[in-house]
């Protein structure tokens, strides 16, 4: 054999160790995403039927939020449960990835809030909008027109959301609640090797205030 066979020899075995190599890692990130993707797919289908049977049974339980500029904590019912999914296309084809699950804390009551300075009507809308609230807003101007007082009119409604998100990079289930007992988010990651039905029964009951060991599992970011 030649030097330079010897070396094509060589640039073909480097060609195909390069080749498995890929194919291991392509077979890999599709085992991760099967699995994740899966999982998903399970939590979806419990809470979509939780959802269904929490509106029929419609329990008594409500929660108490402090929201700026009442000055006091309201006690809302909690209630109007859903469920959705969304799916992301990869490599023209549909994966389940996201699950949106979500409830309203609710009162038949309608608040004011006031505010008397261009700076506080804009901090005030701000926080109003960042935590998901809804309202409506009315401005008074004097003669100038400059503002010296904005009235906020808001019903005593607060959306809870729980964002579940698979990450396919790393394989893992992500949950992010959004103003669940107050007006703030949070983000736990999870190992979809640790979420089944004991996992799903523990969060229901977490999402209940009833007692629960949901807390143990995850960890925290940020």
């Amino acid at each position: 054999m030649s030097f330079l066979d010897e070396l094509k020899q060589e640039s073909e075995a480097k060609k195909q160790i390069a080749l498995e190599s890929t194919q291991t890692r392509m077979r890999i990130e599709e085992l991760r995403m099967a699995m994740v993707e899966e999982k998903i797919r399970e939590m979806y289908q419990y809470l979509n039927d939780l959802a269904k049977q929490l509106n029929d049974l419609k329990l008594p339980l409500y929660r108490s939020y402090y929201i700026e500029g009442l000055g006091q904590d309201i006690k809302l019912l909690q209630g109007d449960y859903r469920a959705s999914i969304k799916n992301v296309t990869i490599e023209h084809k549909d994966h389940m990835k996201d699950i949106l699950f979500g409830f309203k804390c609710a009162a038949d009551k309608t608040y004011t809030i006031e505010k008397d300075t261009p700076a506080a009507i804009e901090r005030q809308k701000d926080y109003l909008w960042r935590s998901g609230i809804k309202f409506e807003y009315a401005e008074f101007k004097n003669e100038r027109g400059y503002v010296f007082r904005g009235v906020f009119t808001v019903p005593a409604i607060v959306p809870v959301s729980f964002l579940i998100s698979g990450d396919f990079d790393t394989a893992k289930i992500i949950i992010t609640s959004k103003n669940f007992n107050m007006l703030v988010s949070s983000e736990y990651v999870y190992d979809p090797e640790s979420i089944n039905g004991a996992f799903m029964d523990e969060f229901a009951k977490f999402l209940l205030d009833k007692p629960n060991t949901f807390t143990k599992f995850g960890t925290r970011r940020g």
